[in-house]
């Protein structure tokens, strides 16, 4: 694809995203073209029929995913892309998906580079990722190219939960913030109850002692 139509095209299929993710991929695709890369978004946001399609076809485990999160209007908003090599993009290069998964995580998000893979082959995907080796002669996973937050779960989508551009979920980062403050306050009014019956029983020592002295 020529370089025009690869920048139209992410532009264009980043409207489909949540702007909480689409700032994610953003910089995911700026790190990776600063590294002489030129990742191209395939796919963005899908309907229900085309999820079913690639659900029907193996290309997707799930009947619902992040692919086809909308807004409160029905909107797309996508919380996932497909995002290929465009000088490869019918046969990915191993450097490519290694150097896709570091850029990823950087940005809070998670490929499906490891996806299928047993623990001993998913921790030396990870360990040619942390230490920089992107020619590592690695088993890749099932779905190398696809890019999704790593902080919320398709469930946690489906009641609103959405991804923000610094990393924090806006719906898991105010339950979090509520449960402290009701485990803060539950502890105080306990400590408090302590405290009142200690001093209650104290009081009442040393009324006895008044009135024996009396």
């Amino acid at each position: 694809m020529e370089e025009n139509a690869r920048i139209a095209r992410n532009t264009q299929r980043l409207t489909e995203l949540h702007p909480g993710f689409a700032q994610r991929l953003r910089s995911i695709i700026a790190a990776l073209e600063a590294q002489g890369v030129r990742p191209r978004i395939e796919d963005a946001w899908r309907s229900p029929a085309d999820q079913l399609k690639a659900f029907n076809s193996g290309n997707s485990k799930l009947q619902f995913g992040f692919h086809n999160v909308t807004g409160p209007d029905g909107q797309p908003e996508s919380l996932a892309v497909d995002l290929l090599d465009d000088d490869s993009p019918l046969t990915s290069r191993r450097e490519y998906l290694l150097r896709l998964a570091a850029a990823a995580a950087s940005a809070h998000c998670q490929t499906g580079v490891a996806w299928g893979l047993p623990p001993a082959l998913r921790e030396a995907v990870a360990t040619a990722i942390a230490s920089g080796n992107f020619t590592a002669n690695v088993k890749i996973g099932w779905d190398p190219t696809h890019v999704e937050p790593a902080d919320i779960t398709v469930a946690q989508a489906r009641t609103g939960a959405r991804p923000t551009a610094s990393g924090a979920p806006t719906r898991s980062r105010s339950r979090r913030a509520g449960a402290t403050r009701g485990t803060r306050k539950t502890r105080r009014t306990g400590k408090t109850r302590r405290t009142g019956k200690k001093t209650r029983g104290t009081s009442k020592v040393k009324a006895k002692k008044t009135r024996r002295r009396g």
